[in-house]
């Protein structure tokens, strides 16, 4: 199930920094696992055969990455960021504790002679 998607937008207003946070409470499971995913937009600016020879040339060294750009959250979003981490954090807390009640106290999977031979029956023929 998930639970929310934000868009967190740069402050400078740039279509290609825009990162998406999407928060998925997996209920189809037997203990719900809290996870976060993170899209991020990575612009291209070469042309594909460009972009490919740009990474030839760093897998053997030549060249040094630095396709890396930065990401400003406007001061309006930190509490909406908040808020969808506080869920998570909430999430994830449950989900370790029952996953740290079920690791104590597992439940009783294995027959006893009773419940497998019918009770007492089993007991008086031997």
């Amino acid at each position: 199930m998930l639970d929310g998607t934000e868009y967190f937008e740069c402050t400078c207003g740039a279509p290609d920094h825009t990162l998406r946070f999407i928060l998925d409470l997996e209920e189809d499971q037997d203990i719900p696992v809290p996870t976060l995913y993170t899209e991020v937009m990575l612009s291209h600016y070469q042309p594909w055969y460009n972009r490919i020879w740009i990474g030839i040339k760093y897998m053997f060294g030549y060249d040094k990455p630095d396709h890396f750009g930065c990401w400003e959250l406007h001061q309006v979003d930190a509490d909406r960021m908040i808020s969808m981490l506080s869920k998570l954090k909430e999430a994830n807390d449950k989900y370790l504790a029952e996953r740290n009640l079920k690791m104590n106290n597992p439940s009783k999977t294995t027959k006893t002679d009773s419940d497998l031979y019918g009770g007492n029956d089993y007991e008086q023929s031997t």
